[in-house]
């Protein structure tokens, strides 16, 4: 391709945009809830020092919401449609509500993760979600794609 730096000074391009879902559980006569404050910008792995791997974007413009009915623990898990390309990772962190636990930075898969555990608040309240794309060297160039990201409310443990 005319213009790609070649071998290790190649940079890693990727853009990946995100759709996001909040799923929760079955409502009861007081409602739980959970939602998501809309999906990030596209996100896009552009630049790398020479010999050191490209640099990570992070985005921390979404929030979700939650609410449990206080009669049983919640937890968020978080999850992909479909897998990352090979050498580009997906991370996604959730801010914990008021006495619930936060797993940190959550590498995405297809199979559900947890994100935040030991959730009992029963008033709404709102935190950040902050995105993390990363690659290495060996990604290359990737074509933009797009990943849905499934947040679901279920009982904990």
């Amino acid at each position: 391709m005319r213009g790609q730096p070649k071998g290790w000074q190649r940079r890693a391009v990727v853009a990946l945009r995100l759709v996001l879902f909040g799923l929760c559980a079955p409502m009861s006569t007081r409602a739980q809830s959970l939602s998501v404050s809309g999906s990030p910008p596209a996100m896009k792995v552009t630049t790398a020092a020479a010999g050191s791997a490209p640099t990570a974007v992070t985005d921390a413009s979404t929030t979700y919401s939650t609410r449990t009915t206080g009669s049983t623990t919640k937890k968020i898990t978080v999850q992909l449609n479909s897998n990352m390309p090979t050498g580009i990772t997906l991370r996604v962190a959730l801010a914990a509500t008021t006495g619930a636990t936060t797993l940190g930075a959550v590498t995405l898969t297809t199979t559900a993760q947890d994100a935040v555990t030991n959730i009992t608040n029963t008033n709404s309240q709102t935190k950040a979600i902050t995105y993390t794309l990363s690659a290495t060297l060996a990604a290359g160039v990737v074509t933009s794609s797009t990943r849905t990201i499934t947040f679901t409310l279920a009982a904990y443990p």
